[in-house]
């Protein structure tokens, strides 16, 4: 009997073991993945504070993936934590290996999408966004990151269409009025934008920082008043710019440090700040985005894993895109010696009326977005046609005989102050002289007939685009035929 029991024993410490060893990469992967947690304080809220340590996140996340390749909660975490700390291309090569492995798992769309918004890729952002928004699993933050990648692009009444489309559900949220208000400052709505900016800023006063905790879960603690501070400075910023106060532009530049949340439009610091529900963890500066970055983990002893980078001084440095047509550029950052700024599109540019040959003058708009009047260009400046016929029939004649004269002519493109040409409806007027004749106000083609030719005569074809402005011309000639008598 105490031999049997002996034996049951036995057998069940066997089962046990087995379990243990079949069992063990799950369950060690699963305390990497809580250990995951604990660092980029999403579990233990009081006092994530004091052990928010995103490389340390990072690193438990590799492992909790080392052990078990498929712990989808850990990729999941991986890539919001890359997204965090600032190396945006490796979240998105994360984030891309995710959704191949779990397509259904449409919650990746919205972290997909704000790595592609920073990254400048707006398209992919916004097919993210949109897919997101479809899933059923929408609250507020795909509303706004969704306009937050449409202002970025300039698409302003989109942007304004997705935000109230947020408020039909968010009718109080202080983000989707934030960002509305900087939208309606774009479209020079600025009533409106002053009534959605007071509200917002009634209901961010009573933001507290567990409310902000909420919002920005995967982001650093101990920036949580400053953060929240710069946000509360957003919608003053963005208010003093809808009441046609004049403000200091540098500090936009001071909110955005502090707010990684947020961003300028294409017209620069004088069009207002929008916001979004995520960002970086650190203030801007911080953090490595590095397209030459590549992840070094791996190895059963190895609790954390590292991201290396090229040692190159200008990844992180400022720059300026290509300017449009009236000289508007976006600043960005250098990457491995390319630039992410984007150039405005043209339309943000302020337009004269065109010239009498369809020339316009572009020119920036004012400090407050708006546009004064902008001077078309001299119609001297208009170029000269192109005359590509001009030619007598017959050319030789007897005394006292006509001809008929033909030309054709065509408008020349040319281009203003920057901008771009046309030509009048009516096209080239031209005139032609000689042999007696002094015709004027002829169209751009057509033909004539010469009065009596008694000698050589040569007529000349001149044709302008405008009065005044520069001629083409062109000659031809008619010649008498000989008359030969006997001697």
């Amino acid at each position: 009997m105490i031999s049997h029991a002996r034996n049951q024993k036995v057998t069940i410490a066997a089962l046990a073991a087995a379990a243990i060893i079949l069992f063990a990469p799950a369950a060690i992967s699963s305390v990497y993945l809580k250990l995951g947690q604990y660092y980029q304080g999403q579990i233990f809220y009081e006092t994530r504070a004091e052990h928010f340590d995103l490389a340390k996140a990072i690193g438990n996340y590799e492992m909790a993936l080392w052990w078990n390749p498929n712990n989808e909660l850990a990729q999941y975490n991986l890539a919001n934590a890359y997204f965090s700390s600032g190396n945006h291309i490796i979240a998105e090569q994360i984030a891309d290996e995710y959704l191949l492995k779990y397509p259904e798992r449409k919650r990746m769309h919205y972290v997909r999408g704000l790595i592609h918004g920073d990254r400048g890729k707006f398209e992919e952002a916004k097919a993210d966004f949109e897919e997101f928004l479809s899933s059923g699993l929408t609250g507020w933050p795909g509303f706004l990151d969704l306009a937050w990648v449409e202002f970025k692009e300039g698409s302003y009444a989109r942007a304004e269409a997705t935000l109230r489309a947020g408020l039909e559900l968010f009718p109080d949220n202080p983000w989707l009025n934030t960002s509305l208000g900087a939208v309606l400052i774009n479209q020079k709505k600025s009533e409106e934008a002053r009534d959605v900016l007071t509200r917002a800023k009634v209901k961010a006063q009573l933001l507290d920082l567990d409310a902000w905790a909420l919002a920005y879960p995967s982001n650093n603690p101990n920036h949580f008043p400053q953060e929240l501070q710069a946000f509360q400075d957003i919608i003053d910023y963005n208010l003093a710019l809808a009441s046609g106060e004049d403000v200091a532009l540098g500090d936009a530049q001071s909110i955005l440090y502090l707010a990684p949340y947020a961003a300028l439009s294409p017209r620069g610091e004088a069009s207002g700040l929008v916001v979004s529900a995520c960002g970086n963890s650190e203030p801007r500066g911080g953090g490595n985005d590095n397209g030459g970055c590549t992840r070094v983990c791996r190895g059963r002893n190895q609790d954390t894993c590292t991201t290396q980078c090229p040692n190159n001084n200008n990844n992180r440095s400022t720059c300026e895109s290509a300017p449009n047509i009236c000289g508007m550029t976006n600043e960005g950052r250098t990457r491995n010696g390319v630039c992410d700024a984007t150039t405005p599109p043209n339309s943000e540019c302020c337009a004269s009326a065109p010239n009498a040959c369809g020339q316009i003058n572009y020119a920036q708009p004012n400090s407050r977005g708006q546009c004064g009047t902008v001077a078309p260009p001299s119609s001297a400046s208009c170029p000269a046609p192109t005359v590509s016929q001009f030619y007598a029939d017959p050319d030789l004649v007897r005394k006292n005989d006509t001809a008929r004269l033909f030309w054709s002519s065509t408008s020349s493109g040319g281009s203003g102050s920057g901008g771009g040409a046309g030509s009048s409806g009516s096209g080239p007027r031209c005139s032609i002289t000689g042999g007696g004749l002094n015709r004027t106000n002829l169209p751009a083609q057509g033909s004539i007939s010469t009065l009596p030719i008694t000698a050589r005569t040569a007529y000349t074809l001149t044709c302008r685009n405008v009065a005044n402005g520069p001629a083409a011309t062109r000659q031809t000639t008619v010649n008498i035929i000989p008359v030969f008598r006997e001697i």
